[in-house]
């Protein structure tokens, strides 16, 4: 991350600012993004965290409308409410299985089949 900090204010130098910026925001928000997830996971299971990495590419866009003003296509943002549907079917709380139960219960007798 050190070497992308440093590459980003040596291309300012140049008068690419945009790209410089654009990157300082990219160690920014990766060093955010770890941090947040690194508390969650100290509060709630790996089980509830995990989904969460779907809206790695959400932020991406969002990001880019915000930051540089590109809007996504219809299909764009079809894509981005097909990723949110599935963060909500799999946030849905379910039967648990215990571990002894699952199918064939893990004993090689019932592996040979």
């Amino acid at each position: 991350m050190r070497e992308m900090a440093v590459a980003c204010f040596q291309l300012e130098a140049d008068g690419s600012d945009t790209v410089s910026t654009v990157g300082l925001a990219l160690v920014i928000a990766s060093a955010l993004a770890w941090s947040i997830g690194n508390l969650l996971l100290r509060e709630y299971p790996v089980s509830q965290v995990a989904p969460l990495s779907l809206l790695i590419p959400l932020f991406g866009i969002v990001s880019s409308m915000l930051i540089l003003g590109q809007w996504p296509s219809a299909l764009g943002l079809a894509a981005m409410l097909l990723i949110l549907l599935a963060l909500a079917v799999g946030a849905r709380p379910g039967k648990a299985v215990p571990a002894g139960r699952q199918r064939g219960g893990g004993r090689r007798e019932n592996l040979q089949r």
